[in-house]
């Protein structure tokens, strides 16, 4: 859900709609009736678990021969 308030109505009460973010909204703060900045709820971080990926990696060989391709770059 979008909302439109001036700076001066969102500084009154910041805290509680800071504490309303919901995924998805965006409020966008106006001065002198122009947009001058938005709001938004962070993106919640990403929770890896181990061993996701696990049996999606093959190793084809266990030496080193084929690493000769690229010694110029180690």
């Amino acid at each position: 859900m979008s909302h439109i308030l001036t700076v001066e109505e969102a500084a009154v009460r910041l805290a509680e709609l800071v504490s309303e973010l919901q995924p998805g909204d965006e409020i966008t703060l106006t001065s002198r009736e122009k947009p001058v900045a938005k709001i938004v709820p962070e993106k919640p971080p990403i929770r890896r678990r181990a061993g996701v990926c696990k049996g999606m990696l093959t190793i084809v060989r266990e030496d080193d021969s084929h690493l000769e391709d690229f010694k110029e770059y180690m």
